[in-house]
């Protein structure tokens, strides 16, 4: 039986050292990614709510913002640009946009789009026009101003989209 533990105890120290003798090996290996320049955007929906062109928006224009959110890779350089939207009047265009919303008929109500809190520079689709923006790598709210007009009389009250 000593002996047999002698044995197991030999192998054991054999193969050990059979284990201890293997070669390795190590190399360099290459990693790569590419990332494109690359933007995404989405927008809140901008509900002007009650228009009352007989009392209070006959004197004063409807104002509303909405959010856009903007999501571009680092360093990114993108314009954000707004087009005329579903029912341009007519002579609009992409640098000087005449928007309005429009009822089930013929009727128009105005409305325009802003970069600016004060309603002085409108929001058109040109890059002269539109909104320079770098990216910062993260998601971030760009603030679109909008404003339908005062005194826009011999409109149905009906909803105009």
């Amino acid at each position: 039986m000593r002996r047999n533990r002698y044995l197991v105890i030999m192998i054991l120290l054999v193969c050990g050292a059979c284990a201890l003798q293997a070669a390795t090996a190590t190399a360099a290996m290459v990693v790569s990614a590419n990332i494109p320049t690359s933007c995404s955007i989405s927008a809140s929906s901008m509900a002007f709510g009650v228009y009352d062109p007989v009392v209070t928006n006959a004197t004063l224009p409807l104002d509303q913002t909405a959010a856009l959110s903007v999501f571009c890779t680092l360093s990114a350089s993108a314009t954000i640009t707004v087009d005329e939207g579903k029912n341009p009047v007519t002579g609009s265009t992409a640098a000087a946009p005449l928007r309005a919303m429009a009822d089930a008929g013929v009727d128009r109500m105005h409305y325009n789009l802003y970069k600016d809190s004060g309603h002085a520079t409108v929001w058109g689709n040109t890059p002269a026009t539109g909104v320079a923006y770098t990216g910062t790598g993260a998601g971030t709210s760009v603030t679109i101003y909008g404003r339908v007009p005062a005194n826009q009389t011999g409109l149905d009250p009906i909803l105009f989209t």
